[in-house]
């Protein structure tokens, strides 16, 4: 990126209240409209640019959870299993050195897997298959891809995890939320 250009245009800045209201117009917004304990909205957004020459992608995703009961979250309705899918298929090094891999090149062969995580034969395999069972990898012919799951999976985690820690320590930043 370009020192000279700026990051964000005025739609990013009016949205997020930049240096000016707080809190932010769209944080009021949502502040309105949840009136009962435990009623939730999430909002999730993400690019990224594999490289210079491909069109970015960008998702998101609005998540808007009413309370049916007292006590109830957005996290009420989420399905246990699939948690545990997904955090555990992240949950070991060489997955995380794969998807890795995989984001920047989206296609890669076992054997430049093998050389990006240090691991080979059945371990390897293992591996990718446990991938595979999440949905956060596809074999294609002789290649494995990331999914678009496992796109926004990386993307997303990887936004926690800076959000919450900074540097290699892992030095807890803040446990502060917007409001």
């Amino acid at each position: 990126m370009s020192a000279s250009k700026p990051i964000f245009g005025p739609l990013t800045e009016k949205i997020s209240g930049k240096g000016k209201q707080k809190p932010p117009p769209l944080i009021r917004e949502w502040n309105r409209a949840l009136t009962e304990p435990g009623d939730t909205i999430v909002y999730s957004a993400g690019a990224y640019r594999q490289t210079t020459e491909s069109e970015p992608q960008a998702w998101s995703s609005l998540l808007v959870s009413r309370a049916d009961k007292p006590g109830d979250t957005f996290v009420s309705g989420i399905n246990p299993d699939l948690w545990e899918l997904l955090l555990s298929s992240a949950a070991h090094r060489q997955r995380l050195e794969m998807l890795k891999a995989l984001m920047h090149t989206r296609t890669a062969t076992a054997t430049s897997l093998a050389g990006a995580t240090g691991m080979e034969g059945g371990a390897l395999y293992y591996h990718l298959r446990e991938l595979e069972h999440a949905g956060l990898v596809e074999q294609k012919s002789r290649s494995y891809q990331i999914t678009a799951l496992g796109q926004q999976f990386v993307l997303t985690l990887g936004g926690l995890l800076h959000t919450l820690t900074f540097g290699p320590q892992g030095k807890l930043v803040s446990t502060d939320w917007i409001g």
